[in-house]
This record gives C-alpha cells, structure tokens and sequence, in this order.
C-alpha cells in the first residue's frame, strides 16, 4: 500500500494511504483543534479563534444567526392583543412585514403591520391572524427577521374573512372552508374558498373582508387574482376598499348573482399592504 504525507498536530507525518480510519477521529469534537464537547453550546456556531489556531464555539452576533433569527435587545411590553410598545423610535427595525418571534405566555408568531413613534415610545401592531394574539403578561425571548423563511415561522395563516352584499342583497350562512393568508414584504398573499346564501334583492357583487388593511389609495382592480372561480360562472376580483378593507367579487360580466342557496366562490389573490 503507497504511502501519503499528512500534516497533523502541528507536525508532518507518514501514514499508509487509505489508512484514514486508523487511530483518527471519528466524531468533530474528537479533533485536536476543535473544542471537546457539545454541551452547553446549543444555539452557538463554530468560528476560527482569535490566534487563527482552532475552532471554537461562539454566540451569534446580534446580525443575524444561522436559523434566521436576530435577538431583540429592547424591553417590549403588552399593550393590547395585537399592540406592543419599545423604547425608543424603532420604527426602521419594526418596518411593515417583519416577522416576530416572541415568547408571551407560549411562543408566538406575528407579522408587523405597522409601527408609529410617540416619544418615548414606538407602538408596533402586529398580526398572527386567528391563530396568535398578544396576552396581558410578559413578552420575553423576542426576534425579528426579515428573511423569507426564518426557522419555524408558519408559512400561512388562518383567518376569518366576513361576507356581505352589495346594496340590499344579503349574505348568510356562511360557511369558510379556507381562509389563509401570508406575507412576503409589503404584498399579502390571500387564498379563499366560501360558501353562502344569497337573499334579499340580487347585486353585482359580494363582497369579502381581507386580513390586513390594503395600501391607501389602491382603486378598484388593483387586487390581482391569481386563480379563482364562483358559482355563477366567470369571476373577477375587482377591487378593494372603504368601508372596511374588502375584496368585491363579481361575475365576469357584472352582472346580478342569482339568489338562493349553495352559493360558493373560491380566490387566490394578492394586494400590497396599507
């Protein structure tokens, strides 16, 4: 068997080529030049030392970690189920879309969707939707981040939408089969599927609340529909608006929905963010 040079523990030596499993390591911390033991080290990342040496395990910086993460170092503090106050203004670390991770009774999930400053104070508003809202009690082990996919924050989620009709046509027995929703930056994405009862004097539209508040200013036509489909036949998401942020849903050529029952729409929509 050939022979091969290896540098090790600071020295050459000649070792039988193939022979890498004889007397070597077998596990990172078995090395020479790397630290001796997991324990204690959950969360850490191994980095060269400072006498370019060996390996060692550090905590990461406050810019960011390898699950996505950056640790908030700010006091926040309940102010109702989807507000919380910081010092200080941090209106640009707090900016709308921010993912929060935060511990309030259990860990919890928000999106930001707003945040004003009022010496001493910056208010963030946030939402997790149906499924998390802040509690009256300490909010600790808080992180942001700003990347797509940071570690264990839910990819969509629920909510729920309320239905009405234009005019005098009114819905009723509503029945919500989906109602998710995400956000990616400024743009909130929305999938719906809804069932109901139509009564009253037929209209054009029916219209179906959203999760979070549309950009001001946005008109009709400027939600986008992805894919969608009503019971009438044809279907056009055409806007969006006061009173209330909504999405209005109309046949493709305007005109009236038939009343009665099993009435049904499913959407998948997208709109920028107030």
């Amino acid at each position: 068997m050939g022979k091969l040079k290896q540098y090790h523990n600071s020295a050459w030596e000649t070792r039988a080529q193939g022979s890498g499993s004889g007397g070597g390591a077998s596990t990172f911390v078995g090395l020479t030049d790397t630290p001796s033991a997991f324990t204690g080290q959950a969360g850490k990342v191994a980095t060269v030392n400072t006498g370019e040496t060996a390996l060692e395990f550090a905590t990461p910086s406050s810019g960011g970690s390898a699950d996505g993460w950056t640790t908030v170092s700010d006091t926040l503090t309940y102010a109702s189920a989807t507000t919380f106050t910081v010092p200080t203004d941090l209106t640009a670390t707090y900016q709308k879309g921010t993912k929060l991770k935060l511990t309030n009774v259990t860990v919890k999930y928000f999106y930001v969707v707003s945040s004003t400053y009022g010496a001493p104070n910056t208010t963030v508003t946030v939402t997790g939707g149906d499924d998390y809202a802040l509690a009256s009690a300490a909010i600790t082990a808080p992180y942001y981040s700003y990347i797509e996919n940071p570690q264990g924050f839910p990819d969509w989620f629920n909510y729920t939408p309320t239905l009405s009709g234009i005019g005098p046509m009114t819905v009723s027995s509503p029945v919500i089969t989906l109602a998710i929703f995400k956000i990616s930056g400024r743009q909130v994405f929305v999938n719906l599927r809804c069932g109901f009862t139509l009564g009253g004097t037929a209209g054009s539209s029916v219209y179906a609340t959203v999760p979070v508040e549309c950009a001001a200013g946005q008109s009709s036509g400027q939600a986008t529909c992805l894919s969608g489909a009503i019971s009438e036949g044809g279907f056009v998401i055409y806007g969006y608006g006061a009173p209330g942020d909504y999405l209005k849903i109309r046949r493709y050529n305007s005109g009236d929905w038939a009343t009665g029952e099993n009435k049904l729409f499913t959407a998948s929509v997208n709109y920028q963010m107030d």
